[in-house]
């Protein structure tokens, strides 16, 4: 009897330090509105072109400035796009200091309207 309650006792301890100890994710930032957009291309070569972003952004009244420097568009295979302004954008993960936002490029998030989708008409456009 003695070696069950030792036996289930060690199957509990594993089964507490098998368990996922991965930190919970911060919520995002937050969905900001795309008011103002810089983009400066140089030609790269291979790497695609180099690019310098700026993004002013705004929320609740408040605004909000975002920088990418020097970064190439052709990264593992897949082609960093533009981002559409007007459109609203999210930030994944950073932070916020006074009026300026720090994040990866890769943490921001362009949402387009779905109903802008919603619009376009389906099927052929040829007329009978």
């Amino acid at each position: 009897m003695k070696s069950i309650t030792i036996t289930s006792a060690l199957f509990v301890a594993l089964c507490a330090i098998g368990s996922s100890q991965t930190k919970p994710t911060k919520p995002s930032l937050g969905v900001f509105e795309l008011t103002k957009y810089e983009r400066i291309e140089v030609y790269a070569g291979k790497l695609g072109n180099r690019v310098k972003e700026t993004l002013t952004l705004k929320r609740d009244g408040k605004t909000f400035s975002l920088g990418f420097y020097r970064y190439h568009t052709r990264v593992d295979g897949k082609t960093i796009t533009p981002f559409c302004p007007g459109c609203p954008v999210e930030v994944k993960k950073g932070r916020i200091k006074g009026s300026v936002i720090t994040a990866e490029r890769g943490d921001v998030v362009q949402i387009h309207d779905k109903m802008k989708e919603a619009d376009k008409p389906h099927g052929s456009s040829g007329s009978l």
